[in-house]
C-alpha cells in the first residue's frame, strides 16, 4: 500500500502513487502482476477519511 495526499489534479496524483507502488515492488525484488488504481477526489466539508486495504499472503506450495 503507497499512500500520498497533496494538492493537485487527480491524474497527476495517481500517476504518482502508481510511480510509487512500482518503485516500491522493484526495490523488494518483487514482480508486478497487475497493478489496479482508483483515484478519487472529494472535498471536506467538516470531516474526513479515507481507507486503502489490501490482502497480502503467499501461496502455498502444494507438493
Amino acid at each position: 500500500i503507497m499512500e500520498y495526499s497533496g494538492r493537485g489534479p487527480k491524474a497527476e496524483i495517481e500517476e504518482t502513487v502508481r510511480q510509487m507502488a512500482i518503485e516500491g515492488m522493484k526495490v523488494r525484488g518483487r514482480v508486478i502482476k497487475d497493478l489496479t488504481s482508483i483515484a478519487v477526489e472529494h472535498r471536506v466539508k467538516k470531516v474526513g477519511a479515507t481507507l486503502a486495504a489490501v490482502v497480502l499472503w503467499e501461496k502455498e506450495e502444494t507438493e
